[in-house]
């Protein structure tokens, strides 16, 4: 048994529900934003360390000898602490705020 195969077609007198395919219309240029201005360079925040131990505080030590393993950086950041100096002045010689909390919270030295 062979069946013979008919194309589809609608009922007579019924619309064709797909329209014929087109190719969509082309989309209009985008016009080239205009540049954006420049922002202003940010501002650092202040950190908590330095609402801490303000720049401008001394650092006095409260050892007599440097109680950090020689040899080791911990040791030669502390040398740098010296009586009557300015925690601004410690750390442009390479000394970190968690250096100086470190230190003061294990009472090697006070800040203030």
């Amino acid at each position: 048994m062979s069946a013979e195969v008919k194309p589809l077609t609608p009922p007579a007198g019924a619309k064709a529900s797909v329209a014929p395919l087109t190719p969509p219309a082309p989309k209009a240029a985008k016009e080239p934003k205009a540049p954006k201005e420049p922002k202003a360079p940010k501002v650092p925040k202040e950190s908590n360390f330095q609402k801490i131990y303000p720049e401008t505080a001394k650092i006095t030590l409260k050892v007599d000898k440097n109680p950090k393993r020689a040899g080791s950086l911990a040791h030669g950041r502390f040398e740098y602490y010296k009586n009557g100096q300015t925690v601004g002045e410690a750390l442009k010689l390479g000394v970190t705020y968690a250096d100086i909390s470190w230190d003061v919270g294990h009472g090697f030295i006070t800040v203030g």
